[in-house]
């Protein structure tokens, strides 16, 4: 997918999340009614958030721009950095060494681990609670922003700074959530977007997640669409041997819209 793809997506799903949280913000209350447990049952909530106590819907749209950026400077900007050194180097043009790697047809870019993450996370909020790397931060590792505020330093450390854990005891803290919710926020949190997963080790990671739920339910790669945006499974060459891959672009605003296999 390229980058205006990605980019024309992402603000068709921002502003249908806005549009769907304007209606329900400004409606009567009989209808306020018959939409709110269907809203907080498709949301995504790293991006979308109820607030009870004014009986309305919140948006944090930093996350999904963060990650057009990332994208942008994954599949653009990386790329193009390759492909100039590379070009330098053909025609006999000496440049500075430039740390890209290449991975078949992508850029890999290291990735914070979570506990890395984590670590600095808390010790930036505790001195500069507002500070723009925490943003970045938790669009390298977005559950660090939930670990930290609902479980604190110290029970995740306890639980060694396991996400899946950590995933297990923050959604045992919130008995609203559905079980689809449930499901979606440890895929999300599984499957890191921007990448290339093959469809057994996106089955693997289904089938993991439904374990941990206590679900019996076959993994399917298509129920990939239901929490990202993503391409349908195709071929793709690894090692020599044809492979099932699917493409993840980035994980839904709204869970559950727009479940059609594009590619």
């Amino acid at each position: 997918m390229t980058y205006e793809q990605m980019k024309a997506k992402t603000d068709m799903a921002i502003k249908t999340a806005y549009d769907t949280v304007n209606y329900f913000n400004n409606a009567p209350l009989a209808i306020k009614n018959n939409l709110r447990n269907k809203i907080k049952k498709d949301l995504n909530s790293l991006y979308m958030k109820y607030d009870k106590v004014n009986d309305e819907f919140i948006i944090n749209d930093i996350l999904p721009k963060l990650e057009l950026y990332n994208y942008e400077v994954n599949q653009i900007i990386y790329k193009n950095g390759l492909s100039i050194a590379n070009s330098y180097r053909d025609n006999n043009i000496e440049a500075f060494r430039a740390d890209y790697v290449k991975v078949e047809d992508s850029i890999s870019t290291k990735k914070l681990s979570f506990k890395d993450a984590f670590l600095q996370y808390a010790e930036i909020a505790k001195n500069t609670p507002h500070a723009p790397a925490l943003l970045f931060l938790e669009e390298q590792q977005p559950l660090v922003k939930a670990a930290y505020e609902k479980l604190g330093l110290e029970k995740v450390r306890n639980l060694r700074y396991t996400k899946s854990k950590i995933e297990a005891a923050l959604n045992s803290l919130d008995a609203d959530k559905t079980t689809e919710q449930r499901i979606a926020i440890m895929m999300v949190g599984l499957i890191p977007t921007g990448t290339t997963i093959t469809v057994d080790h996106a089955n693997k990671l289904m089938e993991q997640a439904y374990y941990q739920l206590g679900l019996k339910r076959k993994a399917k790669s298509t129920d990939l669409h239901k929490w990202f945006d993503c391409s349908a499974p195709k071929s793709k060459r690894i090692n020599g041997k044809p492979t099932k891959v699917v493409d993840i672009y980035r994980s839904k605003i709204i869970f559950g819209c727009n479940n059609n296999n594009e590619e």
